[in-house]
């Protein structure tokens, strides 16, 4: 139903605030391509959104929603990564999500799917904060960010370290020329070493 929902988490936290000093800008021109290319995203209740000492917003633009959703998914990944890993805030942002909730005018009830006979409960996706939700599950111990670009990506393997190629031919080409700069620097070192006549000593 949601088959581009990896690429959709990918854009979603590669969101950036304007502007080097507070009050920054929340990036809403990327948040309207964000909707041309994926489609727009439920609004959180602002109540439970903390929003700081950022501008005045107007929860009502479609934008908003998915800057709002940008922030939550990246402090979900910070408390992730933390060294005392906040679990407990992880699992009430995407409970947050998979509550009931109205979508698209209509009231739906909880996303959690409940076989008694089976003894599971299985989230299922009613729009696409619920699948970018359940992609965030599925990948959240893949996702990383580039070391050259800082953009997020999601690893194929343990050791991707680039969010693409061209980062990471870029990289390799940085690191060479680093390299060479460096021996250059040390063989000059050298021969102006040698070239020094010893002090005399009276």
């Amino acid at each position: 139903m949601f088959p581009d929902a990896r690429e959709a988490l990918k854009d979603l936290l590669n969101l950036k605030w304007k502007g080097d000093q507070p009050p920054l800008q929340p990036p809403l021109e990327e948040a309207a391509a964000f909707i041309a290319r994926h489609g727009p995203l439920r609004l959180f209740d602002p109540a439970i959104i903390w929003w700081g000492d950022g501008p005045p917003a107007d929860f009502s633009d479609p934008r908003m929603a998915v800057v709002c959703a940008s922030g939550l998914f990246k402090s979900t990944i910070r408390d992730v990564g933390s060294e005392v890993i906040r679990y407990d805030n992880v699992n009430g942002t995407l409970s947050t999500i998979f509550s009931s909730a109205v979508i698209d005018g209509e009231k739906y009830p909880t996303a959690l799917k409940v076989d008694i006979l089976a003894g599971t409960v299985k989230p299922v996706a009613r729009d696409l904060l619920d699948a970018l939700a359940l992609e965030f599950m599925r990948s959240y111990k893949n996702i990383a960010s580039c070391e050259r670009c800082q953009r997020f990506f999601v690893k194929e393997y343990s050791n991707d370290f680039y969010c693409s190629p061209t980062c990471g031919e870029q990289s390799r080409k940085e690191s060479q020329r680093d390299w060479m700069r460096n021996y250059r620097a040390e063989q000059k070192r050298k021969r102006e070493s040698k070239g020094r006549k010893p002090r005399r000593t009276k």
